[in-house]
């Protein structure tokens, strides 16, 4: 996994460096951090962006990119409030848009599309999605006839629909609004071998808005920008629909919009106050627009915008000198970003200019126009080679002191004193010596330890990595370094992909301010590759693209990713080093549902009998042939308590998990369609078990036949045979016990916001979930780390935390989290669930970060029972431990003596004696010792010089003198040099 995030970053890094945008890589570096030091967007984009997340928080696996880029685009403009905008994991999504039954597909549909009874004379996409809700082909009109033909399908019924920038519809003349209104449209009947014509479409064009947007003090247009335009619902001032749309420089805009009703409307620009239609400052005054029809036109619809004036507004002031000789700094750049929202800063030069009639001294700048607020301000010299620094002479935004600005006041003496910058330079080569070109060097301000993939991220974020690339000689130069020490990396699989491996530099290296620290030289090795034949079991060449997970065989941990498309029967895994390895192939589907599985045919979810393979460095290991089993297709219909299915209108995208029948391991699972179906495709043949976990309101986690549970009797088994589909309906029942709580962090009682809490039956298997500050059922934020969990039969069940956006903290570039998550993860009440992401066994669907549906149960976790007489249970609080510094990095090591680590203490409550395992990733003199509360010296559990590796200790409850202790918390505290980590330990008796 390291590999992989260090591609994304050093990608990143190329793009920066090809445009040579330094300022705007900086700028981008310290938004992020703010970004993630942000819990949620202010004013009324609060509003909006709590919504948002509400819809994103409607499915427990819904965390991955938004591939269906069409659907996405619409969704973000269109509608915001009733469960549409959808972020969905890999598993999820991978089966939406591409899968065609194994049968003959010979059937097409044509028609017409015109907008307002004309061509359309814009691009229309229109598509065809089977009766479980799969979309199955797709066509583009004629731009200049409208005339469409849509191929390539098979006998059935389809729903057809159109995707465009007008007014969409289901056939015939049922507008989509996001697929919600399916249940009114048409289906249209394909046969083999003909086509079905006259499935003709005639649109409307949307309601035409359109205005200009001028200065409330001048009357003055204000353009060249993007201008977000608020929908809110005339009676209840609920947010409906947030469009932006940019504005020319004579402040014209126009859109078009697709709902009816009646809604208010406002419009904001950056730096100005948000204005409701016409120019008033709230939603009860303003004007109701009644929207009867979707052909309508209001034009001249002008709003006058408030730029946020001088009196709501401070200033930053300061000076910069040089460090050395104390003169001042010409022409330095000072920026600060507002740490609540990244979108509001300002930004000036050290110089001389005229302020106020009156020259300042040389070195000093101004930041004017800042609103009210607290600021990460850094400055950085462009010309004369200084480093940058933050406030207060701090070398990252993780680090700096903010700036408090003050309404209608300067905030003076914020200075800075800049050190000359260092320098690290050398070439890289092959081992032949030959210059490599464009190899990417990369420089990381840290200590002795090693970097995790986490801590990498980290230190991408926050600034403190930095770069050079070499030229056609080899040479490279990475500059603006301050003084201290450094990791140094060579990269050469941007543009010499799999050919060399990449290096790490043996030792640190040490700058000092002002020098360049030369011949940081790197002369790469060959890299083994392993190649072979793909092909299917019935032998043909797979025509759909395959991913690539590659395990270290002896350590069982996952190490580099592959993704390539076969044009012929072979493929080729380069960038691999000497060693033994196991390759798990996971293929796309297409018109066969492959099976995705290890080398050799071994389907189980574990590395346990997957074949190895032999790599030796510089050399092909070659006839390592892959054969893809071909699966079964299970699908059906997810229904309500009454019959009706589930759908875009109701309970959108419902669970749907397929369990081993003998096991009981979790296997797979797909959301509902938009019509409430499901298919689950390339499933190796065997017995199953299906569950339906809708998660919102009183509708309750049901197994197909009806039952309860795993176990139940009820809950019957399907078989599901290679090259063959199998169909399971599954009727919803109801229950309408509950259980809730809040999450905080057990240092400082916090709430803890969008943490998972999982409901397991006494199988280990889930029946519903909740989310923190969030209610799942009433698209509703509610904050205070507060979660309910609904739709629970009476029974005994288990709770257990699950921190998903602590494992990825880099994954909130796609959902809006703040980076306060990081705590182990518990079992109610008080024990610790195991926090290794990866533990020696791989667990694919976890990478996509699918939750533990299936779980031993820890045998000390608390039982949580339902009864007729009390099926309402409160006050089941989780108090989560914050992760020690190494804990995000322990999640994701490699190697578990790779780094000091002290494990928490297990069992953790105990009554008589605990275990305590720790590591060590070099020979140390280490002391562990226990203390309490008062920090009093309890006990010393060992004290001793030992070698690396992994070490455990015991503590039998007794101080040193051998007397038993009293019942209460301790810590732990492992010394090993100069470095220290502390667990808690909870004696109970």
């Amino acid at each position: 996994m390291r590999r992989e995030i260090v591609s994304l970053i050093l990608i990143f890094l190329l793009i920066s460096a090809v445009g040579q945008n330094s300022r705007a890589h900086e700028n981008l570096l310290l938004k992020t951090f703010l970004m993630n030091r942000n819990p949620v967007e202010r004013g009324r984009n609060l509003q909006h962006r709590q919504d948002h997340l509400m819809e994103n928080m409607k499915s427990i696996v819904e965390f991955a990119t938004a591939r269906n880029d069409a659907l996405s685009a619409r969704l973000k403009t269109h509608r915001i409030k009733s469960g549409v905008v959808h972020i969905r994991s890999k598993s999820a999504l991978r089966w939406l848009n591409s899968m065609k039954l194994m049968a003959a597909n010979t059937g097409k549909i044509s028609g017409t599309v015109a907008v307002n009874g004309t061509a359309a004379l814009a691009p229309i996409k229109i598509l065809a999605f089977d009766e479980h809700g799969f979309l199955n082909a797709q066509a583009m009109a004629d731009v200049t006839t409208g005339d469409y033909q849509i191929e390539s399908l098979a006998a059935g019924n389809y729903y057809v629909l159109t995707e465009s920038n007008y007014v969409d519809e289901f056939y015939q003349n049922v507008i989509s609004y996001d697929y919600t209104n399916w249940r009114e449209a048409q289906l249209v009947t394909i046969q083999n071998d003909q086509i079905t014509s006259g499935i003709d479409f005639d649109l409307a064009r949307g309601v035409q808005f359109s205005g200009q947007i001028l200065n409330a003090y001048d009357n003055l247009p204000m353009g060249s920008t993007f201008a977000d335009f608020y929908f809110y619902h005339a009676v209840t001032h609920e947010l409906v629909a947030l469009i932006s749309t940019f504005v020319n420089e004579d402040g014209k805009y126009a859109f078009a919009f697709n709902q009816t009703g009646a809604f208010k409307i406002s419009c904001r620009m950056k730096n100005c106050q948000e204005a409701f239609y016409k120019n008033v400052n709230s939603p009860e005054e303003a004007t109701v627009f009644e929207i009867s029809s979707l052909n309508l036109s209001f034009q001249q619809i002008d709003f006058l915008l408030t730029e946020i004036s001088h009196a709501e507004t401070g200033a930053i002031s300061g000076m910069v000198w040089e460090e050395t000789s104390q003169a001042p700094i010409e022409l330095a750049e000072v920026l600060a970003v507002n740490t609540a929202d990244p979108e509001i800063w300002g930004a000036a030069f050290s110089m001389f200019e005229l302020r106020n009639n009156q020259d300042p001294p040389a070195g000093s700048y101004l930041i004017e126009d800042l609103p009210v607020g607290e600021y990460i301000v850094c400055a950085t010299d462009f010309v004369s080679g200084h480093t940058t620094e933050y406030y207060q002479n701090v070398a990252f935004a993780a680090d700096a002191t903010p700036v408090s600005v003050a309404a209608a006041s300067t905030t003076p003496h914020i200075d800075f004193t800049l050190s000359h910058a260092c320098a690290i330079a050398g070439t890289v080569t092959d081992q032949s010596g030959n210059p490599l070109d464009s190899a990417l060097v990369i420089a990381i301000k840290s200590g002795a330890e090693p970097l995790s993939e986490f801590e990498l991220m980290d230190k991408f974020i926050n600034g403190q990595l930095h770069f050079g690339i070499t030229d056609e000689t080899g040479r490279y130069e990475i500059i603006n370094l301050t003084e201290g020490s450094y990791h140094v990396n060579s990269f050469s699989f941007l543009y010499h992909p799999g050919d060399y491996l990449d290096e790490t530099a043996a030792t640190l290296v040490q700058t000092t301010s002002g020098g360049t620290v030369d011949n940081i030289d790197f002369s790469l090795d060959f890299a083994g590759s392993i190649q072979g034949s793909f092909l299917d079991a019935t032998g043909e060449i797979i025509a759909v693209p395959v991913e690539a997970y590659i395990f270290n065989a002896q350590t069982n941990c996952y190490e580099y990713y592959a993704y390539f498309e076969l044009t012929d029967e072979t493929y080729r895994i380069s960038g691999l080093s000497g060693g033994t390895y196991k390759l798990f192939f996971d293929v796309q589907p297409g018109e066969k549902p492959y099976i995705s599985e290890f080398y050799d045919g071994h389907y189980a979810a574990n590395l346990e009998g997957a074949k190895s393979v032999p790599v030796t460095q510089g050399e092909i290991t070659s006839q390592v042939d892959v054969s893809i089993d071909i699966g079964g297709i299970l699908q059906g219909r997810i229904a309500l308590s009454n019959g009706s299915p589930v759908g875009a209108d109701t309970l959108f995208q419902s669970l749907v998990i397929l369990y081993d029948q003998s096991s009981g391991e979790y296997l797979c699972d797909r959301m509902t369609t938009f019509c409430g179906g499901y298919r689950m495709a390339g499933v190796p043949p065997g017995d199953y078990k299906v569950c339906a976990l809708p998660l919102i309101g009183d509708n309750a986690a049901t197994w197909l036949g009806n039952g309860d549970t795993f176990d139940d009797p009820q809950s019957q088994s399907i078989k599901i045979l290679s090259g063959q589909g199998t169909s399971a309906d599954i009727t919803l029942e109801t229950a309408v016990g509950s259980i809730a709580g809040k999450v905080v962090k057990d240092t400082d009682f916090m709430p803890m916001d969008l943490v998972y809490i999982l409901v397991y039956d006494e199988s280990g298997h889930v029946v519903s979930a909740g989310v923190s500050s969030v209610l799942l059922g009433e698209n509703r934020y509610t904050g205070g780390g507060l979660y309910r969990i609904s739709g629970l039969r009476n029974g005994t069940y288990y709770l257990r935390s699950w921190i998903i956006f602590a494992l990825h903290p880099y994954f909130t570039e796609y959902i809006d989290l703040h980076y306060n998550q990081e705590c182990y993860d518990e079992w109610y009440d008080g024990i610790l669930a195991n926090p290794d992401l990866i533990e020696n066994t791989f667990d694919f669907y976890r990478l996509n970060f699918i939750p533990p549906f299936a779980q031993t149960i820890h045998p000390q976790a608390t039982p949580v029972t339902l009864t007729a007489g009390q099926n309402h249970i409160t006050n089941i609080n989780f108090e989560l431990d914050p992760l020690e510094p190494t804990g995000i990095a322990h999640r994701g090591a490699t190697s578990p003596t790779s780094e000091l680590r002290l494990h928490q203490n297990y069992p953790n409550p105990f009554n008589s004696e605990t275990l305590i395992r720790f590591n060590l990733g070099e020979t140390s003199d280490v002391e562990l010792a226990v203390y309490n509360l008062a920090g009093q010296n309890v006990a010393v559990l060992t004290h001793a010089c030992l070698p690396a590796g992994s070490h455990v200790s015991t503590w039998n409850g007794r101080d040193r003198f051998g007397k038993p202790v009293a019942s209460g918390m301790y810590y732990c505290v492992l010394t090993a040099g100069e470095r220290i980590q502390s667990i808690k330990l909870l004696l109970l008796k």
